[in-house]
């Protein structure tokens, strides 16, 4: 390997990576430093936070986006990000990332419970946190029928519940849904 990551991540933990993410060394070497610069933001402890992570993303105003991203990235749900959770994160969100990668990244913000299925309470609490990012103004009434119109739509056996399956073919219906899931790459500052 032509760079140092550090005592946190070996060459084992390269080779794994560069496998399970669509990042190249020199990638995922930039994106070490980055995570670097974000864990030690406020504390050195070479783990993301919540609020460390707020940041990075630029968010300021939805603390449940941030919430619902920061837990899909946390995948052992320990209330921290370290570098091999940041790293697989920013691949289901990167340009090379998969139309199945970004799907199973959205359907994990959606999925609070991560019970494998989206609830109507569960679509709306992300809708609302998405609107309130908007200067769109709608009525509960009018975010409850948007809900009811997904549902009637998306939940193709009618048991009040949206299926990863469901949502996939949605999504193939209606693919804006996911365009959001892709960072810009100057948030993640990848080597040109």
């Amino acid at each position: 390997m032509g760079g140092k990551f550090s005592s946190q991540v070996s060459q084992e933990d390269v080779i794994e990576l560069q496998q399970k993410t669509h990042f190249d060394e020199m990638e995922l070497m930039s994106l070490y430093e980055q995570f670097t610069r974000i864990s030690n933001s406020q504390i050195r402890d070479d783990l993301i936070d919540q609020e460390e992570f707020r940041e990075a993303l630029g968010l300021t105003n939805s603390d449940y986006i941030v919430h619902r991203i920061f837990s899909v990235f946390d995948e052992n749900g320990d209330g921290f990000i370290n570098v091999k959770e940041f790293i697989c994160g920013l691949s289901f969100m990167s340009k090379k990332a998969t139309f199945e990668d970004k799907l199973k990244f959205v359907f994990r913000i959606y999925d609070l419970d991560r019970d494998g299925f989206i609830d109507k309470e569960e679509l709306y609490n992300v809708f609302k946190a998405s609107l309130d990012q908007t200067a769109l103004s709608l009525t509960e009434e009018q975010m409850r029928s948007m809900i009811d119109s997904t549902f009637f739509e998306a939940d193709l056996n009618h048991d009040g519940l949206i299926s990863y399956d469901e949502f996939r073919l949605m999504v193939i219906k209606h693919p804006q849904m996911i365009d959001s899931m892709t960072l810009n790459k100057d948030l993640i500052a990848l080597p040109k």
